[in-house]
């Protein structure tokens, strides 16, 4: 996991890669919590991320933990953006 804070220091893009055998074991979750308190502790205004269209099971747990999810048409990747 990863947060890399924008050089204005007002943003902060977030990545998880989690192997398959450390898959849907709530790994995912507790990185994206932690990583949404590291950007509260950081007063950064927002996080964000980008992930393929089809990976469903992560839209949906960042969308459980507030984020809004933009779709562009077709195209294969969705970003995704808290606050």
């Amino acid at each position: 996991m990863r947060l890399v804070i924008d050089p204005d220091g007002r943003k902060g893009e977030f990545a998880v890669v989690l192997a398959d055998p450390w898959q849907k074991l709530g790994l995912g979750s507790k990185m994206v919590d932690y990583i949404i308190g590291i950007a509260e502790d950081k007063n950064l205004e927002s996080v964000y991320g980008v992930v393929m269209r089809e990976n469903t099971r992560m839209i949906a747990l960042v969308e459980s933990l507030g984020f809004q999810v933009k779709y562009r048409g077709s195209e294969a990747f969705v970003t995704l953006k808290l606050r």
